[in-house]
């Protein structure tokens, strides 16, 4: 019955048998089997598939767990995030849940840990939303150069 209610998107085959995809970190061509989940579905291995390979994943995952365990996340209640300049307080809301700059909720994970996606290094610690924004212009200083001008125009045409 639900089936019927709620089909399957295409997104979310599980029926991945002969293709393949490029690794977008070691940009090496594999087949579908060698990447995880990137969504699952009623716990179900029912998914979409990442765009990062198992053995990139499991490095990627290695690396998180040394920068944490040599960088810790910020207890100071007056740590800031060096972007937005938000500290914990400010970024939280009421309940189990808090909310970036941006009202995106995240699970009660203030700070995220920030690394170098080419070289692996440890950046620092940046509220979520900060975080996500950096990811989204895939770290390139140019690209956040041509979008801080951007907005400047923007600001200069009002």
């Amino acid at each position: 019955m639900q089936k019927e209610l709620f089909p399957v998107e295409e997104s979310y085959r599980t029926d991945f048998e002969g293709e393949t995809r490029e690794c977008r970190t070691c940009s090496i061509v594999k087949e579908i089997a060698k990447f995880p989940p990137a969504v699952y579905i009623s716990g179900k291995d029912c998914a979409r598939k990442n765009s990062i390979c198992y053995a990139c994943f499991a490095k990627s995952k290695m690396l998180r767990i040394k920068h944490t365990l040599t960088y810790p996340n910020p207890r100071d209640t007056d740590y800031r995030c060096p972007i937005c300049c938000k500290n914990q307080e400010e970024l939280t809301t009421q309940g189990r849940y808090t909310s970036d700059l941006w009202g995106n909720k995240t699970n009660g994970m203030v700070w995220h840990l920030d690394h170098c996606h080419t070289t692996g290094n440890y950046r620092g610690w940046l509220c979520s939303g900060c975080n996500k924004a950096l990811g989204n212009f895939n770290d390139d200083p140019d690209c956040l150069q041509r979008a801080i001008e951007y907005l400047e125009r923007s600001i200069n045409d009002n």
